[in-house]
């Protein structure tokens, strides 16, 4: 009975973040791109493969989130699709309002984002970059229980969840943008 109302107050604090990371993202979004609650919204959840676990540092490193690979937009394992645009805006708002890594969707502090780097096209260009891939890099310094976990191969990639707008489903993503 404990351990469900506790589950309970996890959730409604978990749903009490979310609105509010909605409500302070529609405040730095011009007008055309709010997201409204009375339009569709969806959780998602998306699975990338760690890139390198130096257990040195205590670091873990990889993509958060990929929008482009191969010259093709990037759609994950829930056919979700993040527009570049898009990633810039959430991984802005994540930095500036938590930046802390959790153990499997748990909503606890299991460490921290240190570094953070959205790859997006016009970024690579400016930087001379040459990549296939673009997306969100980051480095995760998480607690030591959670990095042996990477290091034991236990956790191989990172999951990122959060709340989307649904706005069109497509066959084709890569003619929906073809003005990219």
């Amino acid at each position: 009975m404990k351990n469900n109302k506790k589950h309970k107050k996890r959730q409604r604090k978990k749903k009490l973040r979310r609105l509010k990371a909605i409500e302070k993202l529609n405040n730095n979004l011009t007008s055309g791109d709010k997201l409204m609650k009375n339009k569709a919204m969806k959780e998602f959840k998306t699975y990338i493969k760690v890139q390198e676990v130096n257990t040195d540092l205590g670091l873990v490193f990889g993509y958060g989130i990929i929008c482009k690979k191969d010259d093709a937009h990037y759609v994950d394992h829930g056919e979700d699709h993040i527009p570049q645009d898009r990633m810039l805006k959430s991984v802005l708002n994540f930095m500036e309002n938590s930046a802390i890594v959790d153990d499997m969707h748990d909503n606890g502090d299991h460490g921290s984002v240190i570094f953070s780097m959205p790859m997006t096209e016009e970024i690579a260009k400016a930087y001379n970059i040459q990549t296939d891939t673009y997306g969100w890099m980051v480095g995760v310094k998480p607690t030591p229980e959670i990095l042996e976990k990477f290091a034991s191969g236990e956790y191989t990639g990172f999951s990122i969840g959060g709340t989307l707008e649904t706005f069109a489903e497509v066959d084709n993503i890569d003619e929906f943008y073809s003005d990219d």
